[in-house]
């Protein structure tokens, strides 16, 4: 159609059902956005500076072509879009200083006519908020804030939070709405593990307000697990996305990045036997600070719980014991925390004075401690800064699990002394009995021996010697 019967969208409401049929082609009035044949109508709207109009097609029965232009007359000077979709949306922002009068025309491909319906909405609390962000995630709540809108909007911001990334439109009911000021929301009553998308606006009062600015997205924490014991085989890695990872940092504040994919912690066979089902760093760049981090956990008040795992080194790539020596200043620790990411205490450390076997050792830290509180474990293995060896170092068999009244040997090794004697060493404390037999004999019950077997105590301490052995037997 021709500018003189241009549409005022201030005389009509959202949304507006019409039909291009019967109307004329002005399309070569319009700049040089596209020369068509088909029949056209134009629609205006006046747009105050520092207002945002949105508007487009939700629906239409045929091929249309939309342009929008502002300033000088009617059909407009300056290009605004110009396109081929049919329900695209389209957002402008007036910066220009003084209002402008936007022409949209609703053309059709070619020759093409039809109907359709066009939805617009004029913000005119233009001013919106920047930078969102977020801060204190945990499992069930979070922080999100922003920074104001160059103008201060009179009733605050309105925020709305999804679990799906789809962006809330001008009728979108919000999550929440903040007095006049507030720059922050604490949204609680989140799942735990859940990744959320958010969006802030501008509230101007009396239903004025600017359009959504976003989205940014955070994921709550995990649960704590209360189901004990528990195991992780590390039949998968990581097993799953309440394990993570970590990079660099210290004791106190923890590490300085976390992520799933943070450290070069990675899946391999159990001391290199095999390719996968246990987790494996190899400690060998200098400066490398590697953290494999656990979930949470909640041990009960009673009765106390202990960590066990199976540890070992090897040299790289190889079942070997790792050569040459484990350098100096590396070393690997096992860490528990009541804080989450950060707070750290040493439960155990592997270095130089003490290497685990390339075949593996199983290795108990007492949590007596712990009980009643929320607990979280980490390995960590540092390189220092003088380069040495070339270390695969490996957990497996994660468990969390009670005290035994009766807790078994561990690290059980035996050297000869003699050509008729030899001492045997474990870890653990309180008294065990000493059985022994030829190859395949069978263990007896308590104190009394299997088949084949003698025992030797049944109140020994580690170490313990047997004497009046056979000679080369």
């Amino acid at each position: 159609d021709v500018c003189a019967n241009a549409i005022d969208l201030a005389l009509l409401t959202s949304p507006y059902i019409g039909t291009t049929v019967g109307f004329a082609n002005s399309s070569s009035s319009v700049g040089s956005c596209y020369v068509n044949s088909a029949p056209d109508m134009i629609f205006q709207i006046d747009v105050p500076d520092g207002a945002t109009l949105q508007i487009g097609q939700t629906a239409n029965s045929y091929d249309s072509y939309n342009y929008m232009f502002y300033g000088g007359g009617c059909p407009g000077t300056t290009q605004i879009a110009c396109y081929d979709f049919d329900t695209q949306n389209n957002t402008w922002n007036n910066t220009t200083g003084s209002t402008q009068t936007v022409y949209f025309v609703q053309d059709g491909w070619a020759s093409g006519n039809g109907t359709f319906t066009l939805a617009w909405s004029l913000i005119t609390c233009g001013a919106q908020p920047s930078a969102l962000s977020s801060s204190g995630v945990g499992t069930n709540s979070a922080t999100i804030s922003w920074t104001a809108a160059s103008s201060a909007p009179a009733s605050g911001y309105d925020y709305f939070v999804s679990t799906t990334n789809a962006a809330p439109t001008a009728g979108t009911t919000p999550t929440g709405q903040t007095v006049a000021g507030d720059l922050d929301a604490v949204l609680t009553g989140l799942n735990p593990q859940t990744t959320y998308y958010f969006w802030v606006r501008s509230n101007c009062g009396s239903g004025d307000v600017s359009a959504w600015v976003g989205s940014q997205t955070f994921t709550t924490l995990c649960a704590a697990i209360t189901a004990l014991p528990h195991t992780e085989p590390f039949s998968s890695y990581l097993p799953n996305t309440c394990w993570t990872e970590g990079v660099d940092g210290d004791l106190s504040s923890g590490p300085v990045n976390i992520s799933s994919i943070a450290s070069n912690w990675t899946s391999d066979g159990f001391g290199n036997v095999g390719s996968s089902g246990a987790a494996k760093i190899n400690i060998y760049e200098t400066g490398d600070d590697e953290w494999l981090i656990s979930p949470q956990f909640t041990l009960p008040a009673s009765p106390a719980y202990q960590l066990k795992y199976s540890v070992a080194a090897t040299e790289w790539g190889e079942t070997t014991p790792p050569n040459p020596a484990w350098g100096a200043d590396d070393y690997v620790q096992v860490l528990v925390s009541t804080a989450g990411y950060d707070n750290w205490t040493v439960l155990e450390t592997y270095n130089s004075s003490n290497v685990p076997s390339n075949t593996g050792d199983i290795d108990i830290s007492d949590l007596s401690a712990y009980t009643g509180q929320t607990v979280r474990f980490a390995y960590r293995a540092v390189e220092g800064p003088t380069s040495g060896g070339d270390i695969d170092f490996f957990i497996d068999n994660f468990i969390i699990e009670e005290i035994p009244a009766c807790p078994p040997a561990t690290a059980v090794s035996a050297v000869a002394t003699s050509g008729t004697s030899v001492t045997v060493t474990w870890t653990g404390s309180g008294n065990y009995i000493v059985e022994y037999g030829a190859p395949g004999f069978t263990p007896g019950t308590a104190a009394t021996a299997g088949a084949g077997g003698t025992v030797a105590s049944s109140a020994a301490t580690s170490p313990y010697t047997l004497t009046g052995l056979s000679s080369g037997t």
